[in-house]
């Protein structure tokens, strides 16, 4: 919607954001999963050091319906590394919500408890 930064989620925000996703987003039936936490991370916080994480957000709510079916790591346990590595310095919560029975739902469970977040089905 923004790319690249964080936005005010003002009543205007949200109705923009809303029209974006109704008239841009459409469903291609893959999951990348690893590239949009990484671009979660890097809006979130652009830079690993302390100063600048607190400008940043704590939190990322990650929800997907899917298992890892595109992008740069498709192997769950190579995203989870590469996670660990973005969050050693950042220290971000990750909670995960996986929605419908295709979800990863074990990934999602280890994503969020390796990372302080709480894991949630749908």
């Amino acid at each position: 919607y923004q790319p690249g930064k964080m936005v005010k989620a003002t009543k205007k925000e949200k109705e923009d954001a809303q029209k974006w996703v109704d008239e841009k987003v459409k469903a291609s039936g893959s999951t990348n999963i690893h590239d949009a936490l990484e671009q979660a991370f890097n809006i979130v916080s652009a830079s690993s050091d302390a100063k600048n994480l607190k400008k940043g957000a704590d939190t990322i709510y990650f929800m997907t319906d899917g298992q890892p079916t595109d992008g740069r790591f498709l192997d769950p346990e190579l995203i989870l590394r590469e996670v660990k590595r973005w969050n050693q310095t950042r220290k971000i919560t990750i909670h995960a919500i996986g929605v419908g029975r295709f979800a990863a739902a074990g990934f999602l469970q280890r994503l969020a408890a390796e990372n302080g977040g709480q894991y949630i089905d749908r």
